[in-house]
C-alpha cells in the first residue's frame, strides 16, 4: 500500500533546504528572517504544489498571535453591517481574520463577549458604539490582569485610542444645507451629543427660531416613535437633522403616512450615508462619514499597538462630506454609498 505523506511546514522545510522558522518567515511575511528572493520563490512553489495551508492554531503557539481581531458592535445596524464588511476587508488585505461580536445592548452579554477576547482567541478587539457603563467596562478590560488591546470607534475618549468621524462638522453641515435650502422651522432628532449640538449652535446662529430637540434611541422602531413626536410639533418643521440614516427613514416613513411631502413640506438630511439611503423614494439626503476610512484607520491603531508601535495620533478625528438626494432637493441625483469608498 502507497503511504500517504502529510504535508505540513517540516515536508516544505526538507524539499527546499531549508529551517521550518525560514518557511514560516516566508508565509508570515516576517522581514526579520533574511531570505533571497530565489529561495522565497522556491519555497512558495513547494506551497502551491502541495496546496500546503498552514495550520492557524499552530501558528498561533509559535509566534503568540492568532492573526485574528474582535470587532464588537451592539446591533447588525445598516452602519455596523457596512462598518464589517469594510473591517473585514481591510483585515483580509493584512492576513487578519475578524471575529465579529454583538451584544444587543445587553449589558452582561458584552461582558462576557470581552472576558472571552481575553482568552487568547484574538490578538486584539474594535470596539463601537457605547454608553458610560460600556466605557467602564471597555476600560476595566484594558487594564490588568486582562490587558486587552483595544481600539474605539467613537469621539475622543480619554485613556483609549479612537477614530470617529467629525461630529461637529456633520451637525453644521446639516444646518447649513437646510437654512441654505430657505428651511425656517428646525428640528433635531437623537442623542448623538456632538452633532446635535452643532446643529443646534448652527442655526441658532442664523435664524431666531431656536431648533426643537426630539431625543430617541438611534434604531428604526424607536425611530418611528419619535417620529411622531416630531410630526406632532407647532409649527410643523420643514427642515429635520436625523443623527443616523434609521431616524431618517423612520421620519420619511411616518411622513409620507401622515400625507406630509418629503421634500416639499419637510426636508430631512441623516447621518451615516449608508445603502438603506437608497431604499425609499425620494432617497434620503446624507452626511457621508467615511466608513471604509473609518475601519481601515481603527485597523491601523489596533494592529500598531499589537505589534508594540506606538501610533502618530492617540485620536484621529475624519472630515464628513454631504450627499444629496430626493430628501432635501426634489430630483437630486441619487449615487451610491458604497462607490464612495
Amino acid at each position: 500500500m502507497k503511504s500517504v505523506v502529510k504535508v505540513n511546514r517540516a515536508l516544505i522545510a526538507r524539499e527546499a533546504g531549508v529551517t521550518g522558522t525560514v518557511v514560516s518567515a516566508v508565509l508570515n511575511g516576517h522581514a526579520s528572517v533574511r531570505v533571497s528572493a530565489a529561495k522565497r520563490d522556491e519555497i512558495l512553489k513547494l506551497v502551491r504544489r502541495y496546496n500546503y495551508v498552514p495550520n492557524k492554531t499552530a501558528r498561533s503557539l509559535a509566534f503568540g498571535r492568532t492573526h485574528t481581531i474582535g470587532l464588537l458592535v451592539s446591533r447588525l445596524t445598516p452602519y455596523y453591517a457596512m462598518l464589517t464588511e469594510a473591517l473585514q476587508s481591510a483585515a483580509q488585505a493584512r492576513g487578519v481574520d475578524v471575529l465579529p461580536l454583538t451584544s444587543g445592548a445587553n449589558e452582561e452579554l458584552e461582558e462576557q463577549h470581552l472576558a472571552n477576547c481575553c482568552d487568547g482567541r484574538v490578538d486584539g478587539v474594535i470596539t463601537a458604539g457605547s454608553n458610560d457603563h460600556s466605557l467602564a467596562l471597555r476600560a476595566k478590560y484594558t487594564r490588568p490582569p486582562h490587558d486587552l488591546i483595544m481600539v474605539l470607534i467613537r469621539g475622543p475618549t480619554v485613556g483609549f485610542p479612537t477614530v470617529h468621524f467629525d461630529d461637529v462638522a456633520a451637525g453644521r453641515m446639516a444646518a447649513d444645507h437646510l437654512l441654505d435650502l430657505g428651511r425656517t422651522v428646525f428640528c433635531v432628532m437623537g442623542t448623538s451629543g456632538e452633532r446635535v449640538r452643532s446643529f443646534r449652535e448652527r442655526v441658532s446662529q442664523r435664524v431666531a427660531w431656536p431648533p426643537e430637540r426630539v431625543e430617541t434611541p438611534e434604531y428604526f422602531k424607536a425611530g418611528l416613535a419619535a417620529a411622531e413626536r416630531v410630526l406632532a410639533l407647532r409649527p410643523l418643521p420643514d427642515g429635520v437633522f436625523a443623527c443616523n440614516d434609521l431616524l431618517g427613514l423612520a421620519l420619511m416613513h411616518a411622513a409620507q403616512r401622515r400625507g406630509v411631502r418629503v421634500p416639499d413640506d419637510l426636508a430631512i438630511v441623516s447621518c451615516d450615508n449608508t445603502e438603506a439611503c437608497l431604499y425609499p423614494l425620494p432617497q434620503l439626503t446624507s452626511i457621508d462619514t467615511q466608513v471604509a476610512l473609518t475601519a481601515e484607520t481603527a485597523l491601523q491603531k489596533l494592529v500598531d499597538r499589537i505589534e508594540g508601535r506606538v501610533p502618530e495620533q492617540e485620536h484621529t478625528v475624519l472630515p464628513v462630506t454631504l450627499c444629496v438626494r430626493g430628501s432635501t432637493v426634489s430630483g437630486a441625483e441619487a449615487t451610491d454609498p458604497r462607490s464612495r469608498h
